[in-house]
C-alpha cells in the first residue's frame, strides 16, 4: 500500500494560515504520523525563519569577509594572476624577437625553446 502525502503547497498554506485550512485537523494528524510530510513542513519553517532574520538581508562588506577568512585562496589567485601577466609579457617580448627573424629561423627557435611553449605564447601567435 502506497502512503499518500500532502502537496507542498497545501503544507505551506497550512503553516502560514492554519486557521484558514478546512482540513486543518486532518493535516495535523497526518503530520503527527508522517515523517516525510513533517520533514517538508520543518524545512519550510526553517527556511521561513532564516528569511525573517534581518541579518540575512544585510549586504556584508566583502573586504571585511576576506580579511576574516583564510587568505591563502585569495593569495593563490593573485599569484596565479601575476604569473599569467608575466607569461603574457614574456610572450609579447618573444613575439617581437621572432618577428625579426625569417620563417625558418622562427620555426627552429620555437622548436628549440620550451620556454616559448606556453598558453600565453600560443595566444600571441
Amino acid at each position: 500500500m502506497t502512503e499518500l502525502h500532502y502537496d507542498e503547497d497545501v503544507l505551506i498554506e497550512y503553516l502560514v494560515s492554519p486557521d484558514q485550512i478546512p482540513e486543518k485537523e486532518a493535516i495535523e494528524q497526518h503530520l503527527a504520523a508522517c515523517l516525510t510530510c513533517r520533514e517538508v513542513a520543518d524545512s519550510y519553517l526553517q527556511f521561513s525563519q532564516t528569511l525573517s532574520d534581518p541579518e540575512v538581508w544585510e549586504r556584508p562588506d566583502l573586504s571585511a569577509i576576506l580579511l576574516q577568512t583564510d587568505k591563502s585562496p585569495l593569495s593563490d589567485l593573485i599569484d596565479y594572476s601575476r604569473m599569467l601577466e608575466d607569461e603574457n609579457t614574456a610572450a609579447a617580448e618573444s613575439m617581437e624577437m621572432l618577428l625579426a627573424l625569417d620563417v625558418e629561423a622562427r620555426k627552429d627557435l620555437i622548436d628549440l625553446s620550451p620556454e616559448l611553449w606556453t598558453a600565453a605564447f600560443a595566444r600571441a601567435l
